[in-house]
């Protein structure tokens, strides 16, 4: 049985091995920090415009003016 290098313990699940010595999984990441994920690609969403919903700024006089 293989023991973890930190605190002596006998592993159950496959060590995290840093050079030539064996970390458990939890000594791992209290150590190194948790290992990220990359991140999901970005996947554009499709814009319709519906004509029934009136426009936001439709009759507002765009730009606006901001009195000073």
């Amino acid at each position: 049985m293989i023991r973890c290098t930190r605190c002596h313990r006998e592993l159950k699940r496959p060590p995290v091995v840093v050079g030539d010595y064996p970390f458990g999984p939890d000594c791992a990441r209290q150590m190194f920090g948790r290992v990220q994920k990359p991140a999901a690609p970005v996947r554009p969403s499709r814009v319709s415009k519906d004509d029934a919903t009136p426009d936001l700024f439709d009759g507002y006089g765009w730009p606006l003016m901001v009195a000073a």
